[in-house]
């Protein structure tokens, strides 16, 4: 370690990280737990819908509101 301080050269360690393997896998778990996606799949699904009808239900409400010019295009 010495000689390393003295020439003034940082050593490193490279790790190799399996992020194609973890991409690859990610992709293909919910076709390995279909029963799974079929039967709790629908939560995520309608939560989204529940916040898209908000989000139409808020812009429909407030459109006419005097500061809602500043939101119009958000």
């Amino acid at each position: 370690m010495a000689a390393n301080a003295q020439s003034g050269q940082q050593r490193f360690t490279v790790v190799k990280l399996p992020v194609v393997q973890l991409v690859l896998e990610s992709l293909a778990l919910p076709f390995r737990h279909l029963p799974e996606l079929v039967r709790y799949g629908w939560i995520p699904f309608t939560g989204s819908l529940v916040v898209a009808f908000l989000n139409w239900l808020l812009r429909r409400l407030f459109l006419f509101a005097p500061w809602s010019v500043l939101f119009v295009n958000v």
